[in-house]
């Protein structure tokens, strides 16, 4: 058996690492109390013990981070895949319900790692518990679902695109998929530890505190809103980063009142935040992971008081009605064209962030996790809201002046419908912004193609060819004045001695021919006479 840890991993010794995990981390005496240290030195010490290799504490811990990483996934599967089940399925159908979820999660890989699986399913991490009921797909039509106007027009909020990078998200989890920073971008922080805040601290409660980074706009949330928010988290005593959503690119979906245990000092941070905002909040250990921490992920040891870095992207009243989880295909999408046409008015009295935070939560309600479950007309009628907010959100960004992010809304539209007209226009616009007028070009031509009538398109093509005739007479005067005028010819400066020897050598060369001419003359004459004679 192999025992350095760059080597193959054998099921048996994958199955003994679990067996190990369970045991000593769930011990009812100790397994909560210990160091994180202490629980990988007794986990290889029976690792070991059992069979007798040479593996090091180092290479159990990352063995156990990968297997984790598939446990939860594989986990969040089959929740997935049981709140889908429908009436009249069995366990199997779950279970192949389960390897699509996952597959689609995790590029196409399958969940082979049963015989661990079955070790740790008893654990509280692993354990299922359901979302509620399926999304419903009944067959009654949505009211006032918009078309998207097929013309493109300066200014209009229902054409222009945005950039965003866009990932499925774990399957089973109620985030938003869709990554919330393509409204406000990555915070400024380089993400080593909690940002420096110069702000006044507020006491939000004995053991809360907040400091504004950005300020917000309108009004807070009350209880049981249901809040969007991206957030990172640090222990503040050894500075450990254990969660970030930014990086991960899910922003968190939480109800105030329903919130988790562990999040109660967080819901009390955003309960006091406009949309928009962003602040930094300091989390006593007693509202955060308690006395004894998370040995699971996230990975908290106990006593741990936390650092949140947090923006409220926005959130939902209670007048809503439901989470989304509980809401029909119709619901969802109804609540999602309500935030639009929100957005749209502010769009139009130039509210722009406001009007991108609205597009976003409509994009929340119908993400990536939502659209994988639909086909056919159902998903036409959720593009039909989706693709019009980010064409809205990427013309907010070309108003802005934040070209790049525009570029991402637009490629976003584009993976669903390469010909989309406003897209590849908005794209090339951003791009003619940014200097890249061959892309730029090469977009308005295809968006041409399938719009020959555009006048937009016609001006902005136009517009490039005038730029790029302006740079070339650019460039020419640049590079003529670098390398100067081309230097005129001298005037000659008449010389007589020079005119005299050129006179002179010109009357000796004639002299020349003259007693050339002569010497032939006499001697034809010479011959003839001797002729004569002989």
């Amino acid at each position: 058996m192999a025992n350095d840890a760059g080597s193959n991993w054998s099921v048996i010794e994958d199955v003994t690492l679990c067996e190990c995990w369970v045991r000593i981390s769930h011990d009812p005496i100790t397994g909560n109390e210990q160091k994180l240290p202490q629980l990988w030195k007794k986990v290889h010490t029976t690792f070991c013990e059992k069979l007798g290799n040479k593996r090091t504490e180092q290479s159990l811990a990352s063995r156990w981070k990968k297997l984790n990483k598939e446990f939860i996934s594989w986990r969040n599967a089959l929740k997935q895949a049981q709140d889908n089940l429908l009436s009249g399925e069995n366990l199997s159908d779950e279970a192949l319900q389960a390897q699509v979820w996952y597959n689609a999660a995790n590029k196409n890989k399958s969940f082979t790692r049963h015989e661990c699986w079955n070790v740790v399913k008893g654990c509280p991490t692993y354990k299922i518990v359901g979302n509620g009921p399926p999304v419903v797909m009944n067959d009654t039509s949505l009211h006032s679902t918009p078309k998207d106007d097929s013309h493109v027009q300066e200014g209009d909020p229902h054409e222009v695109s945005e950039p965003t990078h866009h990932s499925l998200r774990p399957l089973g989890q109620d985030g938003v998929t869709e990554d919330a920073t393509f409204v406000h971008g990555e915070p400024s922080q380089d993400g080593n530890g909690p940002p420096k805040v110069d702000s006044k601290v507020e006491i939000l409660h004995e053991k809360v505190t907040k400091q504004i980074i950005k300020e917000g706009h309108g009004q807070k949330p009350s209880k049981y809103s249901t809040c969007f928010l991206h957030h990172r988290a640090w222990t503040e005593s050894t500075g450990h980063k254990f969660e970030d959503t930014w990086d991960e690119q899910q922003p968190l979906e939480m109800i105030l009142g329903k919130e988790e245990k562990e999040m109660t000092g967080l819901a009390i941070g955003v309960s006091s935040m406009k949309s928009g905002e962003r602040a930094l909040l300091h989390v006593g250990w007693e509202l955060g992971y308690g006395k004894e921490g998370s040995l699971c992920f996230p990975n908290v040891p106990p006593l741990a008081d936390i650092s949140y870095e947090v923006e409220l992207i926005g959130f939902d009243e209670t007048r809503e009605g439901k989470a989304r989880s509980d809401m029909t295909l119709e619901e969802r999408i109804g609540a999602a064209d309500r935030r639009k046409m929100h957005g749209n008015a502010l769009f139009k009295e130039e509210k722009l962030e406001e009007a991108m935070q609205q597009y976003e939560m409509a994009i929340a309600y119908i993400g990536d996790d939502f659209m994988f479950q639909l086909f056919g007309k159902y998903r036409d009628m959720a593009l039909a809201v989706k693709n019009p907010c980010h064409l809205n959100m990427a013309a907010c960004f070309i108003k802005l002046k934040r070209y790049e992010e525009a570029i991402g809304q637009c490629s976003i539209v584009l993976a669903d419908d390469e010909n989309n007209v406003k897209a590849l226009f908005r794209q090339g616009k951003a791009r003619a912004e940014l200097g890249q007028t061959d892309a730029a070009q090469e977009d308005f031509l295809k968006a041409r193609k399938f719009a020959p009538q555009e006048k937009a398109i016609a001006r902005e093509l136009r517009l490039l060819a005038e730029h790029d005739k302006a740079v070339y007479q650019k460039q020419k005067e640049l590079y003529k004045g670098i390398f100067g005028p081309t230097p005129e010819p001298k005037p000659k400066r008449d010389n007589r001695w020079i005119i005299f020897w050129h006179w002179l050598l010109s009357l000796f060369y004639h002299l020349i021919i003259f007693w050339h001419c002569l010497l032939s003359l006499f001697y034809h004459l010479f011959r003839r006479e001797r002729r004569k004679a002989d």
